[in-house]
């Protein structure tokens, strides 16, 4: 029986990674004992002590740190073999983890999905709706195989993530028809701080962003005449003319289009909001997740 394989060598590199049996187990969606019990064995079939374990974790050995070089060359070869010769549509029974922002996943990520769905019909894809900060941890706990996120993330400690910069969103200034700046081509960044405004929460990060850029115009919105927890209800307070808001494009296009909404042009002002595709930097992808992330 041969001491090194595939699956040892992919718990042990996890283990490598993490630098604690159960945090590789938690990643591997194994026991923190079968994590043990495999490393056990395997350093009992090499005939060499791997790890130094401690109560903080463990620690690599001459000899591990010898095999980690190796593993670190030989399972991205393997995935890579894998990615080269298997077929991902005639694959069964295989899928797909994805998480998204609230607005994303509503009105762009299931086009994404679509596509995908139509080149690998076989595939089941799972979308789950989470903020940022969950999007991150379950990439990094691999629960999503990725997640895609709005906005600046300067504030979040994205060590353990690759981030991908897709195509930026616009958010645009809403009234209803019949607005008395629904008949206008455009307002100045001053008019905003006196007429009613429908903001998100205050716990949303796309709401700190929005107070951020619209200070730097000058602009300071301090007192809402309504918070809300979606762009969803945020519309339906506009069809209400209950105030104005600045939204995403992507959530009111067919309003605008069918005269619901009107879109106000802010002078000079441009806002525009970044949208990223994360997963775990550590992370060999499969077949699988390598196709959905050839379609960016």
């Amino acid at each position: 029986m041969n001491a090194i394989t595939f699956q040892r060598l992919n718990i042990f590199l996890t283990v490598c990674q993490q630098g604690s049996f159960n945090k590789a187990a938690e990643l591997l969606f194994m026991s923190q004992a079968a994590v043990s019990q495999h490393m056990q064995t395997f350093e009992a079939a090499v005939g060499n002590k791997l790890f130094v374990r401690s109560p903080r974790g463990v620690s690599l050995t001459p000899s591990g740190k010898t095999l980690q070089a190796y593993a670190e060359q030989i399972l991205p070869l393997v995935a890579e073999a894998e990615r080269a010769v298997i077929n991902v549509a005639e694959l069964k029974d295989e899928s797909l983890q994805i998480g998204a922002t609230p607005g994303l996943s509503v009105y762009v990520i299931p086009q994404m999905l679509s596509r995908f769905q139509t080149a690998y019909p076989n595939i089941n894809l799972s979308m789950h709706t989470s903020l940022v900060t969950e999007s991150i941890e379950k990439v990094l706990s691999r629960q999503y195989d990725f997640g895609f996120v709005e906005g600046h993330l300067n504030d979040l400690d994205l060590e353990e993530v690759i981030a991908i910069d897709l195509n930026p969103i616009q958010y645009v200034l809403l009234v209803s028809p019949e607005h008395r700046w629904a008949a206008q081509k455009s307002i100045q960044p001053s008019d905003l701080a006196a007429e009613p405004f429908l903001f998100r929460l205050p716990t949303s990060r796309s709401r700190r962003w929005m107070v951020l850029e619209l200070s730097k115009l000058g602009v300071s919105i301090d007192n809402p005449v309504a918070e809300l927890d979606s762009p969803g209800a945020i519309k339906y307070s506009l069809f209400s003319q209950l105030g104005v808001s600045i939204l995403p494009d992507y959530s009111v296009k067919r309003e605008i289009e069918r005269g619901e909404l009107v879109q106000v042009e802010i002078e000079g002002v441009e806002l525009v909001r970044p949208v990223k595709l994360i997963r775990q930097k550590d992370r060999i992808l499969g077949p699988v997740p390598q196709a959905f992330l050839d379609m960016f």
